[in-house]
């Protein structure tokens, strides 16, 4: 099956005139309760943990001489 290039002009065009979502934001209107301030700090930490390996050494391994 060949695409022609109207068909894939009439792609490109969909695409960029779909774009990406609203363009709205939502920003917070009121500052985070204490609860919501140690919730953001502990995700922020689980995931630095995930990425640092959990934390544990890397594995060394034995060269063969």
């Amino acid at each position: 099956m060949k695409c022609t290039k109207p068909t894939l002009s009439l792609w490109l065009l969909v695409v960029l005139l779909s774009g990406c979502g609203s363009g709205e934001t939502n920003l917070p209107t009121t500052e985070f309760t204490d609860e919501q301030k140690a919730a953001i700090v502990a995700e922020d930490a689980a995931v630095a943990d995930e990425e640092m390996g959990g934390g544990l050494p890397p594995v060394k391994r034995k060269r063969k001489q």
